[in-house]
């Protein structure tokens, strides 16, 4: 051990903000890897290695218990003091437009709050506890169904759990932008919304960030309010609850969002190092390797190659050449997030370390989400890899069931299907395997499974059959019958002392037949169907006495009816397909009560007399329901709409309501609803008790286009709009019909030897829109690259622009009338490197209307777009 010294390289003022009064950062040398993974790494945070150099945060009883150690080290200034110049803060949502700084807290909860006013069908804010310093601790749900529970495979993003490594906090933030603004418009974002739902937590530690004040992330540290590293406080799968001292809010903050969730895969980000790091932490490989080693590594790699090949030279390479490793060969951490999630949820999480800067300069943040765009989306859709699935019961509700794939899993790498929906999806690497359905209640089933390659995405609904006990207690006189032998579900048993004869792991099913037979009883026979626990109380009568059969004829109109219930004399029995059902050794008696029941009709009950061998029918008659239609626009009644619904019209009054009574019970009920100039609404609704269905009639308009050029018609041009392509007259004009109001309709219009447009409407009335096309060529432009943007366009008031720069660049963007005179200089000047935007308005009140050319000119490269200004 070596000879205990302090070398203090920094003096006190690095320690003197109150932020930073209980985390120390340092270094020192060991070269040692067992010893750093049974040792130091138990008592102290280790932030990464080189070589034989370790960097490590801790807290004032931490480095007193490091320093025991006898090691020398050097205490280091915080990162997050590093480059405080460079850091700008944004103090409102539009200073964040360029995603070149960091947002205040207060921008932060504004931000988060926005997304989900401005996106509410497809994004929803939950807070999912507050912190120490009253942080809130946000997610936002992203999906196209957002308010309703589906069957699609769930993911999670959170970052910033160390709270001065802050890239993947602006990254989660844009990332959500990016998503909630394409959505409809990128085919990807669009497809991953409509079969995923997404979960983001951009800062998983806001008292750690905004440890210098809600105001800055400059002072931010590592760790929490209470000076505890989050990422060694979950549960570990080899040292257990408690590695590093009791549960911080944050902690049980995050375990309890977990356990309320499904994920099938996550990622937690960091920073201070450049790499992919999966599972396990705990371990080193050589001891334990994940089951799933290889899924984890291709996946991993393709993350890695993407940000390699959309990174600056040497990005993703610190670690590792390949830009990946394995958690525990790179240093072994104890009760990390990473292997909580795997070993306690089943669910595939990664730890992607974005930058060496922990918090970089703010005018770097735009080139990390440039380089890890597409991986952040890959890393997504990996979770739909692999083969998925829906696990219902025979009923056809949902079923928590365990899938177990024989001679793979272990170490809690099985997955289980939600409890909720059923839905489950088990990423996998390619191959034939051998899955085990289970859940308990129900009989186990065992498929293989063919995945093809790392792209298949293998459907594998399942339909699990229930498992129910049947016990039959066999009485005469109240007394139980010993040794009479009961037949069932192909077995034979004997009665108990008690007179109980018990059938386990019986299949849920329909028509079970028993026989129970004892020397000097009648037989007695029956039927029933198993849905349930069931425990049948038999009466066996002596042979010397005299005994009747009763038969049951169950009926609805003169139809058989098949699965009634029938208890008649103390037995239950269900009637078979032709709705016939017999009770036989009845002893001759009076009063007897039965019960005819089958959901979905009204139960009957009544007695009879037993004299001799009779038949009673029973004529069931089924439950009705009350059905009211309310159809209405924008929340104003419809009248005398007319709603079709079982066979009969009916119009809807002054309140836009319309009524059915008395409709039986059933499935599949149809229903149209409409009115002329509406569109109309046809849908189904099964009833199993009164309903109120609201309907929103939307009326149907003409959308008229006009286009010309310098006021003449412009004939043959194609109008794409409203799923249709259209060519215009010689007039210049054609109509699109029947088109349902509703705001956003894109539309382009296009014909050879002009500039083609594309723009939007909103359909709110009848609409005549005027389009002036330009012919190519008025004005000489290198329209090679598309690197300009803008919107509104055709635009009012504001129109704004944005472009991407590869790098800093002096840039001039004028606006041109169609014969090439210059109408304004918008820009002129150095921009920095990323996206860019403008917004213009200084010539709107006496722009005339028309077509306009807008030039941007780049390093002596020219980019064009044609504007529309309207008035």
């Amino acid at each position: 051990m070596k000879k205990l010294g302090i070398i203090v390289f920094v003096f006190f003022f690095f320690l003197s903000a109150k932020s930073q009064q209980n985390e120390f950062f340092f270094r020192f040398i060991e070269s040692n890897k067992n010893t750093i993974n049974t040792v130091i790494t138990r008592i102290i945070s280790i932030d990464r290695i080189r070589h034989d150099t370790v960097y490590a945060y801790a807290n004032s009883d931490e480095l007193k218990r490091f320093e025991k150690l006898g090691y020398k080290y050097i205490l280091l200034p915080h990162p997050s003091t590093l480059n405080t110049k460079s850091i700008s803060m944004a103090t409102t949502i539009d200073q964040m437009a360029n995603w070149d700084r960091y947002p205040t807290y207060e921008v932060y909860r504004t931000m988060m709050k926005k997304f989900e006013q401005d996106y509410p069908s497809i994004c929803k804010l939950d807070s999912i506890g507050t912190t120490t310093n009253g942080h809130k601790l946000y997610v936002v749900k992203i999906s196209n169904n957002v308010t309703v529970e589906e069957p699609e495979v769930e993911v999670f993003y959170t970052s910033t759990m160390h709270g001065d490594e802050t890239t993947g906090y602006i990254l989660m933030l844009r990332l959500i932008d990016y998503m909630l603004s394409r959505y409809s418009i990128d085919t990807q974002i669009t497809s991953m919304l409509n079969s995923m739902v997404i979960y983001i937590n951009p800062d998983a530690n806001p008292d750690g960030t905004y440890m210098g004040g809600d105001n800055t992330v400059s002072g931010a540290i590592r760790y929490n309010a209470n000076y505890v590293d989050i990422n060694r406080n979950f549960p570990d799968p080899r040292l257990g609850d408690h590695p590093n001292g009791a549960w911080t809010p944050e902690t049980q903050i995050m375990m309890n969002f977990a356990s309320l969730r499904h994920f099938t895969v996550s990622a937690n980000f960091h920073g201070g190092s450049e790499v992919v790091n999966y599972p396990w932490d705990t371990w080193i490989s050589s001891s334990k390797i994940h089951p799933d080693n290889n899924w984890f590594i291709n996946f991993s790699k393709l993350y890695a190659d993407s940000v390699q090949a959309n990174g600056s030279v040497g990005y993703f390479t610190d670690v590792n050449i390949n830009g990946i490793t394995n958690g525990g060969d790179w240093y072994v951490v104890a009760g990390g997030r990473q292997d909580y999630m795997n070993w306690w949820h089943h669910c595939k999480e990664v730890t992607i370390e974005l930058s060496m800067a922990k918090t970089p300069s703010s005018n770097l943040l735009p080139n990390f989400w440039n380089y890890n765009k597409a991986a952040l989306l890959g890393y997504l859709e990996s979770a739909t890899k692999g083969f998925n699935g829906i696990i219902t019961n025979t009923s056809g509700n949902p079923v928590k069931a365990k899938v177990f794939i024989s001679g793979h899993d272990a170490d809690s790498s099985y997955i289980y299907s939600s409890q909720t929906t059923g839905f489950y999806a088990r990423p996998i690497e390619p191959g034939t395997w051998q899955v085990t359905y289970s859940a308990p209640g129900y009989i186990s089933q065992t498929q293989n499974v063919v995945v093809n390659d790392w792209e298949a995405s293998v459907i594998k609904n399942i339909t699990l059959i229930p498992e129910y006990t049947v016990t039959f207690s066999v009485n005469h006189l109240n007394s139980p019958v010993l040794n009479a032998n009961v037949h069932f579900n192909g077995v034979d048993k004997l009665t108990s002392s008690s007179g109980l004869a018990i059938f386990t792991n019986i299949p849920e099913g329909t028509g079970y037949g028993y026989t129970i037979s004892l020397s000097g009883y009648h037989t007695a026979i029956g039927q029933f169907n198993v849905t349930d626990n069931k425990t049948f109380n038999v009466d066996l009568v002596p042979d010397a006495t005299t005994v009747y059969s009763v038969t049951f004829n169950v009926t609805h109109q003169s139809l058989p009816v098949a699965n009634a219930t029938i208890i008649f004399n103390g037995i239950e029995q269900q009637t078979p397909s032709n709705g016939t059902i017999v009770f036989a050794n009845i002893p001759q008696g009076i009063g007897y009560n039965y019960t005819v029941s089958k959901t979905g009709y009204v139960t009957q009950s009544t007695q009879t007399d037993v004299s001799t061998n009779k038949t009673i029918d029973i004529d069931l008659s089924p439950i009705t329901y009350s059905v009211i239609f309310t159809v209405k626009l924008l929340g104003v009644a419809i009248v005398d709409a007319n709603v079709d619904f079982n066979g009969t019209i009916k119009q809807t009054g002054i309140d836009g309501t319309v009524s059915f009574p008395d409709i039986p019970n059933g499935n599949g009920y149809g229903y149209t609803v409409s009115k002329l100039g509406y569109k109309s609404v046809i849908g189904q609704v099964d009833l199993t008790s009164d309903k109120n269905i609201a309907i929103e009639l939307l009326p149907l308009y003409n959308v008229i286009f006009n286009v010309s050029n310098q006021g003449l018609p412009v004939a043959n041009a194609t109008i794409d709009f409203n799923s249709l392509s259209q060519q215009t007259d010689i007039s210049g004009s054609t109509s699109f019909s029947n088109v349902v109001y509703g705001m956003g309709y894109n539309y382009s219009v296009s014909l050879t030897g002009y500039h083609g447009i594309t723009s939007q409407v909103d359909v709110l009335e009848n609409k005549s829109i005027n389009v002036e096309l330009t012919p190519v060529g008025v004005l000489e432009i290198d329209a090679s690259k598309n690197l300009l943007y803008s919107w509104p366009n055709p635009f009012n008031n504001n129109i704004n622009f944005q472009f991407d720069l590869e790098k800093p660049s002096n840039i001039n963007l004028s606006v041109y009338s169609m014969d090439g005179r210059k109408i304004a200089i918008i820009a002129d000047g150095l921009y920095h490197e990323g996206l860019n935007t403008i917004t213009w308005s200084g010539y709107s009140s006496s722009l005339n209307a028309g077509s306009y050319i807008v030039v941007l000119n780049v390093d002596k490269k020219t980019f064009s777009q044609i504007i529309v200004h309207i008035k």
